[in-house]
């Protein structure tokens, strides 16, 4: 599955064209490298997500048949590392 359609899927873009804009800027990183949005992605993936908030760092953990519903997006990731609510302080 695509790298940009895994990311709505699992509910972590709100639409593949997000998830596409967002592999252009280089915002999302597989590894340490630039993920194309075209990448197809596989469990054991480690992936860095930064919109702006802070690093969100996952580990893909399945890839989704189909459509699933929001309460089981859970299950297709693993939170490794998650900044984006550390405040810096003064």
């Amino acid at each position: 599955m695509r790298l940009d359609v895994w990311l709505h899927k699992v509910c972590l873009m709100k639409s593949r064209s997000m998830a596409g804009e967002a592999c252009q800027r280089g915002k999302i990183l597989e590894g340490d490298t630039p993920a194309k949005a075209s990448r197809e992605i596989r469990p054991n993936a480690r992936l860095t997500i930064d919109l702006g908030r802070g690093p969100l760092t996952i580990e893909v953990t399945a890839v989704p048949a189909g459509n699933i519903p929001k309460s089981r997006a859970l299950e297709f990731y693993r939170v490794i590392r998650d900044d984006r609510s550390v405040l810096e302080e003064f």
